[in-house]
């Protein structure tokens, strides 16, 4: 039987649900295959998951400086890496990996698939020290899911990656990885993305009129942003907007917008984690939010211009800079500016229309199947 294992890991929900798009387009391709779609973190101790992800999402959120400088300070070339004496691979393997892995590693062994296919760094680099200790006998595939490389990605033991840009793949060549090696795939999101919708439907199913523009907000899928202080710059802009606002998993500032929206000239609809954001996404007209790999890739799925609330720094930037750099998004990084931006942008329709075509021309709404046919040409041939 066919089997494939795809490990991300819990670290925001964006590797998580890249995982669980490659895992769906591949039962549409075949349902008779066996997949199984982890994270990592399930099989680690109840303290390490818990902690690990807490401290680092308090760290962007309250010093991201302290975050930045630990992302530059070890995205260093294999070489570079040398010469410094920087030992980050081995910390990862040892005082991460080596006390937590045991469960993880005896699944991953139990399933015994075929493939292996990695939507993190942290479960490749337990797969690639597996691989090279001949304890595991399996194809690698990557899926990097930010819109920049970083030597956390790198290993030699990875048989295949995929990337979001070609920018991405001239990095992992500078860094070594063969060409034949690298496909510039997309980030995976749910196939559900590509499908055809009645977009008059979906406002009918929203009750949002058809001559007022649309504003999604992004709160994270913590709720972590400046999400009330948004909403109220927003009603800087000229006459009325309806605005989507996903609270996410923060009941409390879903509660404090509820009550805040009856002061509010806009028309506010508010939401919690919202399983729907393909029906969201295609009926706004710009969405307000984090810099996210996997949600912006949604969004340029769909053709939606992006205003990019002050990114982390890191892999936050970095997407942000990518999508700013090809016209589909622009940056605010001053709350109160956000309403005269939306406002500008609204007010010239060409300039919105421009930043919708850029959104299409570095689209990759078929990424997930693109991963699969990848997975199926190793499946079959042992190669891509």
């Amino acid at each position: 039987m066919k089997k494939v294992l795809i490990i991300s890991a819990s670290f925001g929900s964006g590797h998580v649900k890249a995982a669980e798009a490659v895992k769906k387009a591949l039962i549409i391709r075949d349902s008779t295959i066996k997949v199984e779609s982890i994270d990592a973190l399930d099989y680690s101790d109840a303290v390490f998951k818990k902690v690990l992800p807490s401290l680092y999402l308090n760290i962007v959120n309250k010093f991201p400086w302290v975050w930045g400088y630990i992302y530059d300070r070890y995205n260093y070339s294999q070489e570079e890496i040398k010469e410094l004496g920087v030992k980050i691979s081995e910390e990862i393997k040892y005082v991460i990996g080596k006390s937590n892995a045991a469960p993880l590693i005896k699944h991953i062994k139990d399933f015994n698939s075929q493939i292996v296919v990695c939507t993190h760094f942290f479960p490749m680099k337990i797969i690639s020290e597996l691989k090279s200790a001949g304890m595991l006998n399996c194809y690698l595939i990557v899926n990097v899911t930010d819109y920049e490389i970083h030597h956390y990605w790198i290993s030699p033991e990875v048989d295949f990656y995929t990337v979001a840009s070609e920018e991405m793949k001239f990095q992992l060549q500078k860094r070594g990885v063969s060409e034949k090696r690298i496909r510039v795939a997309g980030i995976p999101i749910d196939p559900i993305f590509s499908e055809q919708f009645d977009k008059g439907k979906i406002r009918q199913k929203f009750n949002l009129e058809k001559s007022l523009p649309a504003i999604l907000v992004l709160g994270g899928a913590a709720g972590r942003s400046p999400f009330l202080e948004i909403i109220e710059s927003l009603e800087d802009v000229q006459g009325t907007v309806q605005i989507l606002a996903v609270a996410g998993n923060n009941k409390k500032l879903a509660q404090k917008l509820e009550i805040a929206k009856a002061k509010l000239k806009n028309k506010i609809t508010v939401f919690g984690y919202a399983r729907n954001m393909h029906e969201l996404m295609r009926v706004s007209d710009i969405l307000i939010t984090k810099a996210g790999g996997l949600t912006v890739s949604e969004a340029l799925s769909v053709d939606l211009p992006m205003l990019i609330v002050s990114p982390y720094p890191g892999q936050e930037q970095a997407n942000a800079d990518f999508l700013i750099e090809s016209g589909a998004a622009k940056i605010v990084t001053n709350i109160d500016l956000i309403g005269y931006k939306v406002n500008k942008i609204l007010s010239n329709p060409q300039e919105l229309s421009r930043m919708r075509l850029n959104c299409h021309k570095i689209a990759k709404p078929h990424a997930a199947k693109e991963v699969v046919d990848i997975i199926f040409s190793y499946l079959n041939h042992g190669r891509a």
